[in-house]
């Protein structure tokens, strides 16, 4: 057994939670830790390569109007 410290009120608002779920307050905490180690965490997680494209530097300057550029794009096509 280990001791933790936990803000009181955070504790409080936990043990409820527990006692709402049909557990105490220990089984609770050990059932979430659990479940955080065997979630992949985000480094784990392999991004495709289509979705890694998306975050490429275009080339666009720093002073680049994304609003602008559409406006003149759809005043070009509707003349």
């Amino acid at each position: 057994m280990a001791t933790i410290h936990i803000d009181p009120e955070l504790l409080e608002q936990a043990t409820q939670q527990a006692e709402a779920e049909g557990l105490n307050i220990n089984d609770m905490i050990e059932n979430y830790i659990r479940n955080l180690l065997r979630s992949p965490s985000p480094k784990k997680i392999r991004i495709s390569p289509f979705v890694e494209e998306l975050g490429e530097d275009l080339g666009l300057p720093a002073d680049f109007d994304e609003r602008e550029a559409y406006r003149e794009h759809l005043e070009k096509k509707h003349k």
